[in-house]
């Protein structure tokens, strides 16, 4: 709880205290989970994608690329 309660707070600029007093924190902090596991399912795909057959990284180098900018 206390990594997802920083990490909530570093996203937002505020400290821990004013997360919790905010009404709505519940709820952000829920789609923060999600998101994070929504993220960690499409790196396991992408890893499963490229499989064994990509002898020079290059297709590795390129999907988590694609993958890490998909958000931006």
């Amino acid at each position: 709880m206390w990594d997802e309660l920083w990490s909530y707070c570093r996203a937002l600029g505020q400290t821990p205290d004013e997360a919790r007093r905010d009404p709505q924190f519940p709820f952000n902090i829920s789609v923060m989970r999600a998101s994070k596991v929504y993220r960690r399912f499409r790196w396991n795909m992408m890893h499963q994608q490229i499989g064994a057959k990509d002898e020079g990284g290059a297709n590795h180098i390129v999907n988590a690329l694609k993958f890490l900018l998909e958000d931006a």
